[in-house]
Order: structure tokens, then C-alpha cells, then sequence
């Protein structure tokens, strides 16, 4: 019927490789993670975009962010890029092992976001993706929808026992 499946993504015109994950990156944001840490002022932009990263790819169960080459930013390294998420949405309700790992790494927040994973449900994750009736196959299935409702409530209690270990003022430092 002249119907191609595909994709589309958002064109960046200048992206550079940001080297997270080689080890003198990851120690960098492991401390800026740290509740006891003093990021400098330059660094702590990047720092809360990385705090995001992880959490997302928590929720959505990507274990290979830091699997190499697949953390880009812009030419001055301001903006962190999400992309590369094609092998989530599994449906472990705890999430991947590596996913778990990073996530035990970020002891520090944004508040914002954090508001809206408490916010997120079924209906609300739905209207999200727009899961059509018309689409040829579910955008998620009713496995995949229970494991991130599963993996959103993992995160909601570490947050709540890093809060609860280091204090408010120490972890929910970003707006």
C-alpha cells in the first residue's frame, strides 16, 4: 500500500564524541555525582545533564551508554545528547545490571526531573509516545509498559534512600 516503516531523527550539524565513559571521564563524573563533591561552576552544568543521562537510561533500561563512543555533546561540550537508544526498553523490571551500576553512581539530583518520574504512569507514558491505534505494532508492549513502571519505582527508592543517607541540601542540588 506504499506504507515504509522508519524513523526519524533530529539532525545535529556539529556533535563531538564526549568521553564519558574512557576512565579519567568516568572518574570526573563519579565525584561530581558524589554528595560531598564541589564540582567548579563549569562543570556542574555538565555534571546535572550526566545525572539525567543515567537516570534515563535507567528508566529505559539502555545498558550500552558507556559502551563506547556514543556520548556526544556540542563543539564546546555544553549540551549532552541522549541519542544511541536502541537496545532499550527490555523488560527487566530492576533494570540491566549495567544500568543498576550507574545508577548507584548518581547521588545527586534534579528536582525537576525527579518530579516528573514520580509523575509518570501508564496513561501519561502513552500519550508520551503516542501509542496509536493505527500503528502496525504497539510502540510499547503491555511487558515493556509494566517493566518501566517497574524500573521507575526502583528509581524512585534509591532516590528516596540516597535522600535519606546524605540529606536533601546534598542530592537534589539541580533545579
Amino acid at each position: 500500500d506504499g506504507t515504509v516503516a522508519g524513523e526519524v531523527s533530529y539532525w545535529i550539524p556539529v556533535i563531538r564524541y564526549l568521553p564519558l565513559d574512557r576512565s579519567e571521564w568516568r572518574r570526573k563524573w563519579y565525584w561530581w555525582l558524589h554528595p560531598y563533591s564541589r564540582p567548579s561552576p563549569g562543570d556542574d552544568d555538565l555534571a546535572c545533564q550526566v545525572a539525567k543521562m543515567v537516570l534515563f537510561d535507567f528508566l529505559i533500561n539502555n545498558p550500552d551508554r558507556f559502551s563506547g563512543f556514543n556520548t556526544m555533546g556540542n563543539r564546546g561540550f555544553k549540551r549532552l545528547f541522549f541519542m544511541d537508544n536502541t537496545m532499550s526498553f527490555g523488560r527487566s523490571f530492576k533494570g540491566h545490571r549495567v544500568t543498576r551500576r550507574y545508577l548507584g553512581r548518581v547521588r545527586k539530583f534534579s528536582r525537576s526531573m525527579i518530579q516528573a518520574i514520580m509523575r509518570l504512569d501508564e496513561r501519561a507514558i502513552r500519550k508520551m509516545v503516542h501509542d496509536s491505534r493505527d500503528a502496525p505494532w504497539p510502540i510499547l508492549t503491555d511487558q515493556e509498559m509494566n517493566a518501566l513502571l517497574g524500573r521507575r519505582d526502583v528509581l524512585i527508592e534509591h532516590v528516596v534512600r540516597t535522600v535519606a543517607q546524605y540529606g536533601w541540601p546534598k542530592t537534589m542540588v539541580y533545579p
